[in-house]
């Protein structure tokens, strides 16, 4: 039997993940092949669960979607971002802040010499100490200025991404219909055949791609079961503000879960997250009657790509916006399935290549995540003691073990945080190695000193000089309208 060559794909959902999987997809095939986009009406939308924040990362992935910083500023209520910081967790408070490689002194690791003099590591951060003071630059072409080394992301609203993508026009392979899903037919070996709609009107496509959210529908009829973990609810506010607050957003443990706020430009973010035996705490630490009330579970598609479909984002894997992970899980699922997409449909290989991917990054990434829970101090309530029963991740206790040990900082592929970030989780989580690279003992500690003394003294320097972040953006973006007018 000849193999039938990949002629149409249809992207089934609704909102950012639908948006994006669509504008990925006709930026990058080409134009022999039909697209068509079906916009459920019927599908809830749970797009505040992929969070506000985006890392560093993120802006060559929109560049693939043809989407600058220009764009994303101009569109909503984006703004800058140096990164989180976490207050009263386990009884610490820290940024997580955005940093490029910290410099290797004598060929050992910056950390070392902190923890051989038992120092703190924020104060050497410039990314933090900006986002602390609630101040905002770009980073020069100087690479001698330490601001050079503060990376940033942005604050979204993901209704304005959303948006933002479906004004950027639909190119000529593309087809857009609005319906409400009523039946789904199988042929041989299961695979999806044809979608029929309320309306009476008949689908059909060579790959289907699911990006209708945690329910699932098209990656649920083929037999891709749900590996649950936790069952949460969350309430989510757009509050109104006058004034743009600090480069970074905050987030703070409660016995009931946690609650995160986000600055937007016009706008502050808040999300609070907790299980149903805890609402009514929620409700009152939340400050205000939600304008969204959402009840998930995370976890994971036991096959991200089952037959001929595949689950993008929430179809495939549902996380807590506690840090940046859904989005970045949202890219990764884009990036991969720009890569593998079938030539013909016999999708055997590809499909086995994406699962063992899609396993590799959920895991992987998250660990990350995890390890914002591996805390003796966190508090005591249902919603944490749920946390604690859960299985440890073997690699995660490898992580951990080998940097209380020796400061060393264990890597695995495709973990989407890197080195910077493990280092300023542990300094942050009050981690400490009982001993570091005895090396340094040798090294002069009078120019070791000096050393310190300079880049701290250069951070609070530069940091001093910075505007506001509310001035930055609003001068900013006058530059920009400014620009475009001429």
């Amino acid at each position: 039997m000849v193999d039938k060559p990949i002629n149409s794909i249809l992207v089934c959902g609704h909102g950012l993940a639908g948006q994006m999987t669509l504008t990925a997809l006709s930026h990058n095939l080409p134009d022999n092949i039909q697209i068509i986009y079906l916009n459920l009406k019927d599908t809830q939308s749970f797009d505040q669960l992929y969070g506000s924040s985006l890392r560093p990362t993120a802006y060559n992935f929109h560049l693939k979607l043809g989407v600058t910083e220009p764009n994303l500023l101009q569109a909503g209520k984006t703004c800058f971002s140096y990164g989180t910081g976490y207050k009263n967790w386990g009884g610490k408070s820290w940024i997580q802040s955005f940093h490029l490689p910290f410099p290797i002194w004598d060929k050992t690791p910056f950390h070392h010499y902190l923890m051989q003099r038992n120092e703190r590591l924020e104060p050497y951060l410039i990314s933090a100490l900006a986002a602390k003071t609630g101040v905002f630059a770009h980073p020069p072409r100087d690479a001698k200025s330490p601001l050079s080394n503060a990376e940033y992301g942005y604050h979204i609203c993901p209704d304005d991404m959303t948006n933002l993508l479906a004004h950027k026009g639909v190119p000529s392979n593309v087809a857009i219909i609005n319906g409400t899903l009523k039946h789904i037919t199988h042929g041989k070996g299961n695979k999806i055949t044809s979608i029929a709609l309320e309306s009476g009107q008949i689908i059909s496509a060579d790959l289907y791609i699911d990006c209708s959210g945690p329910e699932a529908k098209l990656l649920s009829a083929v037999g891709s079961t749900t590996q649950s973990l936790q069952s949460h609810s969350a309430f989510m506010n757009n509050i109104p503000i006058d004034k743009l607050g600090p480069p970074m957003s905050i987030v703070e443990a409660y016995s009931f879960g946690w609650q995160s706020n986000t600055p937007l430009n016009g706008s502050v973010n808040r999300l609070t997250v907790f299980n149903s035996g805890s609402e009514s705490d929620a409700h009152m630490s939340h400050g205000y009657d939600p304008d969204i009330h959402l009840s998930f579970s995370t976890g994971r598609r036991q096959r991200a790509w089952a037959e001929n479909c595949v689950g993008i984002g929430q179809a495939a894997t549902v996380q807590t916006p506690l840090t940046a992970v859904p989005l970045m899980l949202l890219h990764r699922d884009i990036d991969r399935l720009l890569e593998l997409i079938p030539i013909t449909d016999d999708m055997d290989i590809e499909r086995r290549e994406y699962n063992q991917r899609f396993d590799d990054d959920c895991e992987n990434m998250c660990l990350f995540q995890d390890a914002l829970f591996a805390s003796d101090g966190l508090p005591t309530g249902s919603f944490w003691d749920e946390i604690r029963n859960k299985p440890k991740n073997p690699k995660l206790t490898r992580k951990l073990t080998q940097f209380e040990s020796r400061g060393y900082l264990v890597s695995y592929d495709f973990e989407g945080f890197n080195q910077e970030d493990w280092t300023i989780l542990h300094f942050g989580m009050g981690r400490r190695s009982k001993r570091y690279d005895l090396k340094i003992d040798q090294v002069d500690q009078v120019n070791t000193l000096k050393r310190l003394t300079s880049l701290r003294t250069a951070c609070e320097t530069i940091v001093k000089k910075m505007p506001p972040h509310d001035n930055y953006i609003s001068n900013y973006l006058n530059y920009l309208e400014k620009r475009n007018g001429s």
